[in-house]
């Protein structure tokens, strides 16, 4: 299994805009093979968590390349919405 938390920042006023983009990915993305979990935090007004475990590395790169989230990127990207993604990887102590 792999677990990683992607932290997600919004262009300062873009977060309204950015929720809903948001949203639809997680609807999206929850129904892909390969996908355990796929949960949305908002940390404060501009800060997004997605805290996401898949079943292994080739069911993520499928999430990368797949058509809704190709379609998130551009929309976030076109818009200038996001100030900076960064992706964590976790490691499970137990």
């Amino acid at each position: 299994m792999l677990t990683l938390v992607a932290e997600i920042v919004a262009e300062p006023g873009a977060a309204k805009q950015l929720k809903p983009l948001l949203d639809r990915l997680v609807g999206q993305t929850r129904k892909e093979y390969g996908c355990i979990s796929y949960e949305l935090y908002q940390e404060s007004e501009t800060h997004f968590l997605m805290f996401e475990e898949w079943f292994d590395q080739a069911a993520l790169d499928k999430h990368m390349a797949s058509v809704h989230f190709a379609e998130f990127n551009a929309a976030a990207t076109q818009s200038n919405l996001l100030q900076q993604v960064k992706i964590r990887y976790l490691s499970r102590l137990n």
